[in-house]
């Protein structure tokens, strides 16, 4: 299985040094807020998982701030865009995109994809708060756009956690959605990524 890749973009380069590996993360010193929200479709709500076991509340539990769940299943990004004030009402600190599934089995226009979600994360901004994006294993097109989008707006990207997922039947409760072994995984690796990010940030 592969390891987990986390990547800053567009600031960490191979074979050159860095003061930090979230260098030019955006709001990285500026964001204030108090929680952390998971915002993303069925996979963030929880489907497929037993109750309390959704990444969200197990990340809680690694995180020394406050985690907030703003699954909805069947999102696209389109119909998440329409949510992004539920997020602004939570005062975040660092926002969790896990977006685009429910682009792909709808067959949405690849870049409309990445438009609402470039609106969405321009909207999180705004707020300073730090944007972590979930990198969707779709097919090559969405990982270039993942990719290409976390280096234009400065977003933490987490390239290869739902790919080790979803390629070992053991995590998965479906085609779709993860067990209460893979949420597990995602909020261990997520968590790790966090914690790292957290302890960069201005108390």
């Amino acid at each position: 299985m592969r390891k987990l890749v986390w990547l800053v973009l567009p600031f960490l380069l191979l074979g050159c040094a860095s003061p930090s590996p979230f260098a030019g993360v955006k709001n990285l010193y500026e964001a204030k807020g108090t929680s952390i929200v998971c915002f993303g479709d069925s996979i963030t709500l929880g489907a497929g998982a037993s109750t309390g076991q959704d990444y969200p509340t197990l990340l809680e539990q690694m995180v020394k701030l406050p985690v907030k769940n703003l699954g909805e299943s069947g999102d696209t990004t389109e119909t998440a865009l329409l949510r992004v004030g539920d997020i602004l009402k939570l005062d975040p600190r660092i926002v969790i995109v896990e977006l685009g599934g429910n682009d792909y089995l709808r067959r949405m226009a690849v870049p409309d994809t990445f438009k609402n979600l470039r609106l969405i994360i321009d909207e999180i901004q705004r707020q300073k708060a730090v944007v972590v994006l979930v990198l969707m294993p779709l097919g090559s097109d969405y990982e270039s756009g993942y990719k290409k989008l976390a280096r234009e707006k400065g977003c933490v990207l987490i390239a290869s956690l739902m790919s080790d997922i979803f390629d070992n039947q053991n995590l998965m409760a479906d085609q779709l959605h993860p067990n209460s072994r893979g949420y597990q995984k995602m909020a261990e690796e997520i968590g790790r990524v966090l914690n790292g990010l957290l302890a960069e940030m201005n108390p």
